[in-house]
């Protein structure tokens, strides 16, 4: 979690912490497994916070 910055933290701990506690409603816990279950689920929502923080690769992705 120290990779994440601000925005991406307050919305990532809460979501931390429900996953480990595993005490949620299963509403919650839906969404949450959503987001574990495959890396493009969880890596959007930081992408909207955080913006693209390799762009190089990005684009080299694009390419392909």
């Amino acid at each position: 979690m120290k990779l994440l910055r601000e925005d991406a933290f307050q919305w990532f701990k809460p979501i931390m912490k429900d996953f480990l506690e595993d005490n949620i409603t299963e509403d919650r816990k839906t969404e949450i497994h959503r987001l574990f279950e495959d890396l493009l689920n969880f890596e959007q929502p930081i992408r909207r916070m955080e913006g693209d923080i390799d762009t190089k690769r990005t684009a080299e992705r694009r390419l392909f």
